[in-house]
């Protein structure tokens, strides 16, 4: 009986999706992160801070839901290797603002390219699907930002 439940959960779009990002997770790690000497966290840091340039480490907290500890650590590691800059907000000195270096812009954006180009190559096998499944994957995003218990 055991093997059937398994059988069951393996089958549900909650698994699928864990298999999904478990592979993207590991083919990043393995071909780009690495080599680059970042991770995933520090990946996802350097991408919201060129999305929301200027935003507060309190902002990239909240929008990866990573403590503020968390943030801290990878920012000051992220500053050291010169890919990110650091200012003190001038009319509360608590805020901390951050921004990409020209070294960071170089650099995300080569990551970026190369994980967009194997991540493309893997959906390129939903042919004419591709875009109904992209847009599947957003209405189920944004029903998880809307739900306070799914988070």
């Amino acid at each position: 009986m055991p093997n059937n439940r398994a059988r069951r959960f393996a089958d549900t779009e909650v698994f699928l999706l864990h298999e999904i990002a478990a592979h993207f997770d590991h083919r990043a790690k393995a071909t780009s992160l690495d080599a680059h000497g970042l991770t995933y966290s520090e990946f996802l840091l350097l991408l919201a801070v060129r999305e929301m340039p200027d935003a507060s480490q309190t902002l990239v907290a909240q929008t990866f839901d990573f403590s503020p500890s968390t943030v801290s650590q990878r920012v000051a590691r992220l500053a050291s290797r010169g890919l990110l800059t650091q200012r003190r907000d001038e009319t509360n000195r608590r805020v901390v603002h951050l921004r990409l270096t020209g070294t960071g812009e170089t650099l995300l954006s080569e990551v970026y390219d190369e994980l967009s180009s194997r991540a493309s190559a893997v959906f390129d096998v939903l042919g004419d699907r591709r875009a109904e499944f992209r847009a599947a994957l957003v209405t189920v995003c944004e029903v998880l930002q809307h739900t306070p218990h799914a988070r």
